[in-house]
């Protein structure tokens, strides 16, 4: 009850009642996170942090996150997306290149032979092998 009366006296007064409450943190890190952001620009948030922590600020990964944030320094949230998209592009124009075999010699796709359609396969039980064990010593 004395909270919300505290409260009150200070809306009546026309004082503020709460914050802005200090950032001390932010403050004391902000030329670090804004100097290894600017020279490392693929760095993301928690690599600063790790960064900011090296150079002896005690400050945590989200304030660092929030500085960065508020400062337009943080990368985009899909950009992880698109490195992944072309990296997949970049693994699609070599899929159709030379193949090195069991053997160990390369080959190109227009060698391969055919894969087998599956009228080929054998019958169903016939594997063309023996499967005897008669006669034979382990």
């Amino acid at each position: 009850m004395d909270t919300w009366r505290r409260h009150q006296a200070r809306v009546r007064q026309g004082t503020q009642a709460r914050g802005p409450w200090p950032r001390p943190a932010r403050e004391l890190v902000r030329d670090a996170a804004r100097r290894h952001t600017l020279e490392h620009p693929a760095w993301g948030h928690r690599k600063v942090w790790a960064m900011c922590r090296r150079d002896g600020h005690r400050v945590s990964q989200a304030t660092v996150r929030r500085l960065l944030r508020d400062e337009g320094l943080l990368l985009e949230a899909n950009s992880q997306r698109e490195r992944r998209q072309l990296a997949a592009r970049r693994k699609a124009a070599f899929a159709t290149g030379p193949v090195r075999t069991r053997s160990g010699k390369w080959t190109s796709p227009s060698l391969r032979p055919p894969l087998a359609a599956p009228g080929d396969w054998p019958a169903a039980g016939t594997t063309g092998r023996s499967t005897s064990w008669a006669g034979t010593s382990r």
